[in-house]
């Protein structure tokens, strides 16, 4: 799938932008096999420490989501609250 240019610069940092401008037209044509192979695990590596990262974050994000259950919970629940779910006397 095609991704403009802009939005490449934009969310990678400078020295990413340089390895995958290596992967554009005209340039990769100019790669010898040995700087192929190079820059493919190059690519993977990036690959792997971006989904390393975001694995991360989900982690941190789902413990946050428990915590926030938890405190939930554990509030005691007002007057008017359980009057609105027991019948009326």
């Amino acid at each position: 799938m095609s991704v403009p240019c802009k939005f490449e610069r934009s969310i990678l940092s400078y020295d990413e932008h340089e390895i995958i401008l290596r992967t554009h037209h005209p340039e990769i044509y100019d790669a010898a096999l040995d700087g192929l192979k190079a820059l493919r695990e190059r690519l993977r590596e990036m690959r792997d420490r971006e989904r390393t990262w975001r694995a991360k974050i989900a982690v941190r994000c789902a413990e946050k989501g428990r915590r926030e259950e938890q405190v939930f919970r554990a509030q005691p629940s007002t007057p008017c609250s359980a009057s609105r779910c027991s019948p009326p006397r």
